[in-house]
């Protein structure tokens, strides 16, 4: 991917989740958590796609489990003086795999994204996001932005609806979260959209909760 000078070595940071709908790629290279056998954490992630190829991908995991946070090299849309009106949308999902002892059940909370936008004149970027454990409904969200625009961005998810999904009682299980950026530029002008540049501040944090059942 050919980022402009000023995002060259982003670092992107996200806490993400997600099941795919083709290959996941091996697990991040994170050091995967193991924490007391009666509590709720965080273990490992597994990803795919566009925006999260093998080995671009890194996640630390907090002492108490949990939260997560995923750090990325390549989340972006780009789109480079091309000859015509264009799109362009690149996806990152992953597999956020949670240890439940008995007697508990966990749902997800909110979530907060940051990122960078470069969009000028009659360009758009839009970022997608679907969060579900196997067993329930998905919570769908997006926020779109319209150019001229050049500058950092934050988007914060209230998942209130989402807390009447919870993951079955005393089940390990696997909190997912699809995401994609889609950017669209007119002819012959540069548009980026970037999920998760840390140098700007880029990053996506989820929080759990859980109770008993």
């Amino acid at each position: 991917m050919k980022f402009k000078s000023h995002l060259k070595g982003i670092i992107a940071s996200a806490s993400l989740f997600a099941l795919v709908v083709f290959p996941l790629q091996a697990s991040a290279g994170g050091t995967p958590y193991t924490g007391a056998a009666n509590t709720v954490y965080f273990t490992d992630v597994i990803h795919a796609g566009k925006g999260c190829p093998s080995g671009t991908l890194d996640y630390t995991i907090t002492e108490d489990g949990k939260t997560l946070t995923i750090l990325f090299d390549e989340y972006a849309a780009e789109l480079d003086n091309l000859p015509r009106r264009s799109t362009k949308q690149v996806a990152c999902n992953l597999a956020l795999n949670i240890h439940v002892p008995s007697g508990l059940a966990v749902t997800l909370i909110n979530a907060e994204y940051d990122g960078y936008l470069d969009l000028p004149w009659e360009s758009t970027a839009k970022l997608m996001r679907k969060y579900f454990f196997s067993n329930s409904n998905r919570v769908r969200k997006s926020t779109k932005w319209k150019g001229a625009i050049s500058n950092g961005y934050n988007v914060k998810d209230n998942l209130a609806a989402f807390t009447r999904n919870w993951s079955n009682c005393g089940e390990d299980t696997i909190l997912n979260a699809h995401t994609r950026m889609v950017v669209k530029a007119p002819a012959n002008t540069y548009a980026i959209g970037v999920v998760d540049s840390l140098n700007i501040g880029g990053k996506v944090v989820f929080h759990l909760q859980y109770g008993k059942c």
